[in-house]
């Protein structure tokens, strides 16, 4: 991937028609104020791709009743901000973690010693929103996400949206949060006690600032190999990112959305039996860890998340 400038404090103000959200914790501390990631006037259309998180990619078998995590990140495939965003980088192109400089800063592996590309962490990003810029993570002004039956939308469709330009308000449906993991993400629990059984779609919309070409997934090593699994849990490390497969998701061009389609959603069972999946409530008893983006167990929605790569959710942008 080419080498990417740094975007300082006085670049970003160039380049960005700023309108501000704040940035708070889950606890209230006082807010910070955030850039809204827009181009400037004339400059066309940001490149993006809408990621899915890995509960919804690699979606289990949900039972009606069940709270599911639903959760997205805007990425930005043109990081320098050119006027002609002619550089636009492949989906295959993008690191491991979003939260990596897009412009060739390093940092020690503590561990290792080596110089390593930087990753931004949570409280990096807390004490100074601005770096947000030098991530392939994007902060937009309006999202929308809606979530529908694909046998029967007239009768079941429910749609969640927010509007970060004027602060938090009572209307906004759809969180938008740091996670642990430094992870700028959107989303919120959807109680399916409304839903029947069926194959349910989800959109995600956002203003034609930010053009989505793609929508993608986390991408894990395919080996035919047999695993044993030992009492400790078995982590796959992803790899990258890779385009959704065009029959479970895509693209619609015409109203700038990124779609998918999640796991099956099951009739309850009479023994009380949840599923698989995500089944925490907002008291406790977290829903699992999804993969390298984001994770079970916050503020969000309760306890202990117990997946293989989940970090807890314990900051909020707003």
């Amino acid at each position: 991937m080419m080498p990417k400038r740094i975007l300082g404090i006085a670049t970003a103000a160039v380049l960005v028609a700023i309108s501000f959200a704040s940035l708070t914790s889950a606890e209230e501390e006082p807010a910070l104020p955030i850039p809204i990631m827009v181009p400037i006037d004339g400059q066309g259309s940001v490149p993006v791709a809408v990621y899915f998180a890995d509960n919804m990619a690699f979606g289990p078998q949900w039972r009606v009743g069940n709270l599911i995590r639903i959760e997205t990140a805007v990425v930005n495939l043109d990081p320098d901000w050119d006027t002609d965003f002619a550089d636009t980088i492949f989906v295959g192109d993008l690191p491991v973690d979003l939260a990596q400089s897009v412009s060739g800063l390093m940092m020690t592996d503590p561990e290792t010693g080596l110089l390593v590309p930087k990753v931004y962490t949570q409280s990096e990003i807390m004490a100074d929103p601005m770096v947000l810029y030098d991530t392939y993570m994007v902060s937009v002004s309006e999202i929308t996400i809606t979530i529908y039956l694909t046998t029967d939308a007239e009768n079941y469709c429910w749609s969640w949206i927010s509007d970060f330009t004027n602060g938090v308000q009572d209307t906004d449906t759809v969180t938008r949060e740091i996670n642990k993991g430094g992870h700028l993400i959107y989303g919120f629990l959807w109680d399916t006690t409304e839903a029947v059984p069926g194959i349910y779609r989800v959109d995600v919309s956002i203003p034609g600032l930010w053009k989505i070409n793609h929508a993608i997934e986390t991408e894990y090593p395919v080996t035919t190999e047999e695993v044993t699994v030992t009492e400790e849990d078995v982590v796959v490390e992803p790899t990258g990112f890779e385009t959704v497969p065009s029959d479970n998701g895509g693209v619609d061009s015409e109203t700038n959305t990124a779609w998918i389609q999640i796991g099956d959603l099951v009739a309850k069972s009479d023994s009380g039996s949840t599923g698989g999946g995500d089944n925490g409530d907002h008291d406790g008893g977290g829903d699992g860890g999804d993969g390298n983006m984001n994770g079970g167990g916050g503020e969000l929605n309760g306890g202990n998340g117990n997946g293989q790569l989940g970090s807890l959710m314990s900051r909020y942008l707003r």
